[in-house]
């Protein structure tokens, strides 16, 4: 499928609502009960390996890492994560390929007869529904062995959560996000990720918040479920530069002498954590070799994610209060000696305030340029203007990114440039980037 019949497909998956009315699992129900007419997904789903993630920040990178050390352990594996940075079948992955675009047309094409039936009905599945189910045809049609599957929002409620049995649960952290949806407080939001964790589940937390931390472990307790945490500080950095991490890994479960992550991202480590007590909590269930988590962790790579894509600019995602505190941590480590621009653009709906606090108090930056997100869901740069100038008057509109970048490019002796605030103006950039062919 070329690039023109990607698009085409992409322009298909954007025609479905978004949003509809909330039904909890019923309609991801129905859509898997008729998928039995073309596949065996029900059984299949009984009896495939699973891994279900959650957590407000941190998830996709798990989830990729597991995948990647799953793949050098010889499985075939799937892995299910949500958004895309730049082409919509990144979120279907096959041993950490894209799934081939005729693969994902013809789960299209079947999912679309069971929805165009539902419809009849008066039941409107969502995209996330629509592409979560896509994907499990997927899965089903190649009949993989393991499969890394990353919530939506929350977890309780999610789509996903329809997984009829799971080898492990995994909440990397608990932060404020999506409150309209999951609830005020940290203890809310615990509560609704905690529930995709099954009767007599496993589950692996990373470093939480300690009232959030009890909350899930009286509920892990009434489950019956066997509950394992990250060792705090377990790791070690043995070499760090603008480029990749080497560090080991010392607690009473396990060690590994030497790792390697190509990224400067320090916020990974404890992703990196979160994996290797993965690993180890499904050592009898889904074993592999030292040698192949080390090969797993050396290929990993996730777009969007502090990624070095110039020389000279820098993306990453960061989208709530949680992940800017993470995110300045490192930059901070990276980034000693020279003031960094930045250029910020986010989704509506979030905490943009305290946000543009942390990263105006974090005395890093010079000039701020703010910039709309292509997809038109963005705060408008009006209101975080009215914010930034709080603190600083460097602060610029930016029209035309495009132009903007070129610019940049063209420039001598510009500063460092960190574009943050969303996934969106990741994707925005990187496709630039791609299109126009622009390079060191």
């Amino acid at each position: 499928m070329d690039k023109e019949q990607l698009h085409q497909l992409n322009t298909l998956m954007k025609a479905i609502p978004l949003f509809g009315k909330k039904v909890g699992l019923h309609n991801i129900e129905m859509i898997i009960a008729l998928m039995n007419d073309t596949l065996p997904i029900s059984s299949y789903l009984e009896s495939v390996h699973v891994i279900h993630v959650t957590g407000t920040n941190g998830k996709g990178s798990v989830c990729k890492m597991l995948s990647e050390i799953y793949d050098a352990g010889g499985y075939k594996v799937g892995l299910f994560t949500s958004p895309h940075i730049d082409v919509i079948t990144e979120r279907v992955q096959i041993n950490n390929e894209n799934v081939s675009g005729e693969l994902f047309y013809e789960a299209y094409q079947c999912i679309k007869s069971i929805c165009d039936a539902l419809s009849e009905k008066g039941v409107e599945p969502t995209f996330f529904e629509w592409m979560f189910s896509i994907a499990l045809y997927c899965f089903c049609k190649k009949e993989l062995d393991v499969l890394i599957i990353e919530v939506g929002i929350g977890g309780r409620l999610d789509t996903t959560n329809v997984l009829p049995q799971k080898d492990l649960s995994v909440i990397t952290s608990i932060g404020l996000d999506h409150q309209e949806i999951l609830g005020e407080t940290l203890l809310d939001i615990a509560k609704e990720k905690v529930g995709i964790l099954p009767k007599k589940g496993r589950l692996v937390i990373g470093n939480i918040n300690k009232e959030a931390e009890a909350v899930i472990r009286q509920i892990a307790v009434k489950k019956e479920a066997i509950l394992c945490k990250i060792q705090p500080n377990d790791y070690k950095i043995i070499d760090f530069t603008d480029k990749s991490i080497d560090f080991s890994v010392h607690n009473k479960y396990y060690n590994y002498e030497y790792l390697r992550l190509n990224t400067c991202a320090r916020y990974q480590l404890e992703n990196a954590s979160i994996s290797l007590m993965c690993v180890y909590a499904l050592r009898y269930i889904i074993p592999v070799k030292k040698e192949e988590v080390v090969l797993g962790f050396n290929q990993f790579f996730w777009p969007g994610r502090l990624e070095r894509i110039h020389e000279r600019i820098y993306i990453d995602g960061a989208h709530n209060v949680l992940g800017m505190t993470t995110l300045l941590q490192t930059l901070k480590a990276v980034f000693i000696s020279e003031p960094l621009d930045l250029l910020l653009g986010m989704k509506q709906h979030k905490d943009y305030s305290t946000v543009i606090h942390l990263l105006m108090k974090s005395g890093l930056f010079k000039n701020i340029y703010l910039v709309d997100l292509s997809t038109g869901n963005g705060i408008e740069k009006d209101l975080l203007y009215s914010e930034v100038i709080k603190y600083t008057d460097t602060v610029y509109y930016i029209e035309n990114l495009a132009d903007f970048l070129r610019k940049r490019l063209r420039e001598q002796g510009v500063s460092v440039l960190l574009a943050t605030g969303s996934l969106f103006l990741t994707s925005d950039i990187r496709k630039i980037f791609q299109e126009e062919a622009l390079h060191d």
